[in-house]
C-alpha cells in the first residue's frame, strides 16, 4: 500500500489577512524621508509609537504568515510537492516524449523552481492553471513550465508577501524624528585591515 501524502488543500489567504486586527495592524501608515546618499526611511505617520504588545501582536502575525507563505525543503514538503505537479503532468501530453529519464528531469526541473514554495500554495496555482486563471497568454493544452507554474504559486502568495513585507516595515520603522536626522542611521563598517606584500 502506498504511504497517504498530506497536503494542506487550501488555504483561505483572503480571510486570514482579511481579520479585524490584521487589517488594522496592515492600516498602519509610514511615511519614508531619503537623504542624499543614504537608503530610504521608514518612520511611523503621525508621531505614533508601538506599545510593546502591538510590537508582540504584529511578530505573531508574522510568524504566522511565514509559516503559511514559506516554505523548506524537506522530504514531506518535496512529496507533497511532487504528489501534485505529477498529478497534474498526467492531465496534460508531454512534449518529447514520456520517458523515465525525461520524466525525472521534469521532475527536477519543478521541484527546484519550486523549492520555496508551499505545497497547499502549489495545489491552488495548479488549481488555476486547470482553471484557465493565469495572467497573461498561455497555452492551457499543455502542462505550464516550471517558470510558469512559479509565477502562478507567487501570484497565490502575493497577499501573504505583501502583509509580511508590510508588518516587517512597520516593526523595523524609526521615529520621526530619527528618519528627519539626516545623520547616517548605519554604523560604519570596520576598515578591513590592510594586506602587505612580503
Amino acid at each position: 500500500m502506498g504511504t497517504a501524502i498530506a497536503v494542506r488543500n487550501s488555504i483561505d489567504l483572503q480571510t486570514l489577512i482579511s481579520s479585524p486586527e490584521l487589517l488594522q495592524l496592515r492600516r498602519i501608515s509610514l511615511g519614508t524621508v531619503r537623504h542624499p546618499g543614504q537608503r530610504v526611511r521608514k518612520y511611523l505617520s503621525g508621531g505614533l509609537t508601538l506599545t510593546a504588545d502591538v510590537r508582540a501582536r504584529i511578530a505573531s502575525h508574522l510568524s504566522d504568515l511565514r509559516a503559511i507563505g514559506r516554505s523548506d525543503t524537506s522530504e514531506p514538503n518535496q512529496k507533497a510537492r511532487l504528489a501534485t505537479i505529477a498529478s497534474m503532468l498526467m492531465a496534460y501530453p508531454v512534449a518529447g516524449g514520456g520517458s523515465e529519464a525525461a520524466g525525472k528531469a521534469r521532475a527536477e526541473a519543478y521541484l527546484s523552481a519550486l523549492d520555496d514554495v508551499p505545497p497547499w500554495a502549489v495545489a491552488e496555482a495548479v488549481k488555476r492553471w486547470h482553471k484557465g486563471q493565469f495572467s497573461g497568454e498561455h497555452n492551457y493544452r499543455f502542462a505550464p513550465a516550471p517558470a510558469e507554474l512559479r509565477e502562478g504559486c507567487m501570484a497565490v502568495l502575493q497577499p501573504a508577501l505583501q502583509t509580511i513585507a508590510h508588518l516587517e516595515d512597520v516593526l523595523n520603522a524609526c521615529t520621526l524624528e530619527d528618519a528627519m536626522d539626516p545623520a547616517p542611521l548605519e554604523k560604519p563598517a570596520v576598515p578591513m585591515p590592510t594586506l602587505r606584500v612580503i
